[in-house]
Parts: structure tokens; C-alpha cells; sequence
């Protein structure tokens, strides 16, 4: 009896491991399971400046990931006023997403025939700038818009095999982009083979 009784109660608790398992494997990602150590403290920098719409919000992500930049130049922003500050992934993070808000709000006023991400890049990480001898910045608007593609589709739950294709503010026009109050990507069956570049992602350290 006693023989049957702990057996029973092996199975049972393998039976309750195995649920556990599987319920930890079901359980979809987030922004905050991608970026667990810092996804308050970022969310804070959006929620203060403007940057909650999830598009622009998984921008803001992605940044962190392109820019890989040490303590107190997480996002690479090189202002005096914002490098190695107390609280230093606030401040940044907050610097980092009134940057990408306001521009945002350029991008959609230029009627340029570029889309955002690019538009940004050449603003936050321009090619050619006196602080990038080696010559890193040209990979920054690709691993962001892979690193931001990636976090759309955890943050907004879109199948694996959703791609996007980013309007420009020519195609998206003035009056409709301000007006919807979001940012906005199409949704496309299109094959994207863009990958961030990781050999070419490397900390902040100037």
C-alpha cells in the first residue's frame, strides 16, 4: 500500500513539472520578457516622452539592441547632458524616445520619399560622423529596423511570419499620418531577408 501510495504520488508530481513545462512554453513573449532587466526603467523614458505607440515604442527597443551601449551610453545618446548620468538608462532611454517622438513628427512634415527608420538613422547615427572612425554607423538603420520588426511582432503578437513594409512619408501622407495618431507599417507576405548585422554591433564606449 505504501508501495502504491508513493508511487501514485511520484506521478502525480511529475504530472504537475510537466504542466508547468508546458505552460512556460506557451507562454507568448513580450518586450518585457525580451528586455527584463531594464523594460520599466525604458518604459518610464517612453511614457515621459511621448513614445508609446507601439511602433515607435519597439523603435525605441531596438535602439537599445543597435547602440549595445555601456553603462551610461545604453542608447548612445552623447549629449553632455545625458551621458554618464545618475540613473543613467533613465535618463538615456528618455533622451533616446523625445528623439525618436520628435522626429517622428519631422518625418511625417518632410513628404519625403524615405521611410522612418531611415529618416531617424541619419539624424541619431549618420554616416560619416567625426565619433564613428570605424565606420559602424552604415549599419544602424538595418539592425534597427530588424530589431524593431522582431519586437512588433512580440509586442503586438503577429505570427512569425509577418513582414513588414515600412511607408515613406511621401506614400503615407501628411494629413493621414497625423491625423490616425499612430504610427504606421503595412503588413506584406513579402519575403524580408534582413537580419541585424551583430557582427558589426559593438558597445558604446567614446
Amino acid at each position: 500500500m505504501k508501495l502504491l501510495t508513493f508511487i501514485l504520488g511520484v506521478l502525480f508530481m511529475c504530472s504537475v513539472v510537466l504542466g508547468v513545462e508546458k505552460q512556460t512554453k506557451e507562454q507568448p513573449q513580450t518586450l518585457e520578457t525580451l528586455y527584463p532587466k531594464e523594460y520599466k526603467t525604458i518604459m518610464n523614458g517612453a511614457e515621459a516622452n511621448n513614445c508609446t505607440d507601439p511602433v515607435l515604442l519597439c523603435i525605441l527597443f531596438a535602439i537599445r539592441n543597435a547602440e549595445n551601449g555601456r553603462e551610461g551610453l545604453e542608447f548612445g545618446v552623447m549629449h553632455p547632458k545625458a551621458k554618464d548620468q545618475p540613473n543613467s538608462l533613465r535618463v538615456q532611454a528618455g533622451w533616446c524616445a523625445a528623439t525618436v517622438s520628435k522626429n517622428y513628427k519631422r518625418w511625417l512634415d518632410s513628404k519625403e520619399d524615405i521611410d522612418f527608420i531611415s529618416f531617424l538613422g541619419r539624424r541619431y547615427c549618420p554616416v560619416g560622423a567625426k565619433n564613428d572612425p570605424t565606420g559602424l554607423n552604415r549599419h544602424w538603420i538595418t539592425n534597427v529596423r530588424a530589431f524593431t520588426e522582431r519586437n512588433l511582432q512580440v509586442h503586438l503578437q503577429h505570427d512569425k511570419q509577418v513582414k513588414y513594409k515600412w511607408e515613406t512619408s511621401q506614400q503615407l501622407g501628411h494629413d493621414m499620418g497625423r491625423n490616425s495618431g499612430k504610427a504606421r507599417c503595412i503588413q506584406t507576405s513579402r519575403d524580408s531577408n534582413a537580419q541585424p548585422n551583430t557582427n558589426q554591433i559593438e558597445r558604446r564606449n567614446e
